[in-house]
């Protein structure tokens, strides 16, 4: 279990660049399609929409904590 990876973002990359670059620094292979990115927030998730640009739709009030997960088939 990874408790804490960080990773740098940058003004302009969407929420496919940024799954990538996560399953990158935690060592998870396959489809980043696959996966889904939320940020926690006290009481719920913020789930990112597909093709969001990550930095602005994050929520700041908050702690940047987010959770990469795989997607469930449907």
């Amino acid at each position: 279990i990874v408790l804490y990876k960080s990773i740098m973002l940058s003004n302009n990359e969407r929420t496919p660049q940024v799954i990538r670059n996560a399953m990158m620094k935690l060592g998870l292979e396959g489809d980043p399609d696959r996966f889904t990115l939320a940020q926690i927030l006290p009481d719920k998730e913020l789930m990112l929409p597909v093709n969001a640009n990550v930095y602005y739709a994050v929520n700041t009030q908050f702690n940047l904590n987010f959770i990469l997960r795989r997607k469930k088939d449907v």
